[in-house]
């Protein structure tokens, strides 16, 4: 998320833009989780996976059924 523009010029690399899902929670559909460069398989192949990003916390929450996936 950006808020108030951007300066391509000091960007280490292309800026990508993706479109939002809703703009009540600022989600984006994920195509795969990676961890360590490796998909996890977390995301069906046909829905993909509702990813929210919260600008107000510093918290990184997933769904305990997934959690072990997750962490090594």
């Amino acid at each position: 998320m950006t808020l108030g523009g951007i300066d391509e010029n000091l960007a280490a690399s292309e800026i990508k833009y993706y479109p939002i899902q809703s703009r009540d929670y600022w989600s984006l559909k994920a195509d795969n989780i990676l961890v360590g460069g490796k998909d996890i398989g977390l995301c069906p192949d046909d829905e993909g996976c509702k990813v929210v990003f919260d600008t107000g916390t510093s918290l990184i929450t997933v769904p305990s059924d997934h959690l072990n996936k997750i962490l090594p």
